[in-house]
């Protein structure tokens, strides 16, 4: 319940959101589950070609062009130390 109580504080996820009922996106990293209150995120994309950055942090892949908005792709297995994860997509 954390991350709801910062999500609340920043603004994030509405304060009169019911404690019983939380809507979340949940993921898999490094066979690990976590999950997103569902206010917090935009979208969920399909994994498509990424045009690198040259001079990027390590984090970040790249960018993809969604309806003409550049928008950055982040690794999150690099930011938080995993070990590189091959894609099924061969991208």
């Amino acid at each position: 319940m954390l991350i709801l109580h910062r999500a609340v504080e920043r603004g994030s996820m509405p304060r009169d959101l019911s404690p019983s009922i939380v809507h979340l996106v949940v993921f898999l990293l490094a066979e690990q589950q976590y999950a997103l209150p569902l206010p917090m995120v935009e979208r969920v994309l399909p994994m498509v070609a990424v045009s690198p950055l040259p001079q990027a942090p390590p984090m970040t892949l790249g960018v993809i062009n969604l309806h003409g908005t550049v928008i950055p792709v982040l690794d999150l297995r690099r930011r938080f130390g995993f070990p590189p994860h091959e894609s099924r997509s061969g991208m």
